[in-house]
């Protein structure tokens, strides 16, 4: 692949070139992101909610740390992929892996928005007992 790189000889190796300082922010985020999602799940779980992704469920059935630890293990293992690939076009011309990370931080915002709704929503019930079903 011949593309202008660090070192002025067009060669980049995806596995060992460096990576910008927003793709490593973002890539840490998502961890950071994902870890928070596993810990708000596990609390909206002891207030009667369900989890929708059948993986996680199959996950939860084991326990709570084997639930964290597989959304972590998912998560850090799937990271590299789109790290090492990120210059490669996916769908279309244009359309690079690396567009795919901010998309993936952008959903995991909007998700813990929702769950902390959520949570939200029960702290409110269980201060007015009016507010419950």
């Amino acid at each position: 692949m011949y593309a202008p790189n660090r070192d002025g000889t067009g060669l980049i190796d995806p596995a060992t070139d460096r990576l910008p300082t927003t793709m490593t922010l973002m890539a840490l985020a998502l961890v950071v992101l994902s870890i928070a999602d596993g810990l708000l799940t596990l609390l909206l779980l002891e207030h009667h909610f369900e989890e929708v992704n059948p993986a996680m469920r199959l996950l939860l059935r084991r326990g709570p740390t084997a639930f964290v630890l597989g959304k972590y293990a998912l998560t850090v293992f799937g990271l590299p992929v789109l790290l090492i690939f990120r210059n490669r076009s996916v769908f279309l011309p244009g359309l690079r892996v690396a567009h795919v990370l901010p998309v993936l931080v952008a959903m995991y915002v909007g998700l813990l928005i929702y769950q902390l709704d959520m949570l939200g929503q029960v702290g409110m019930m269980a201060a007015d007992p009016r507010l419950s079903p």
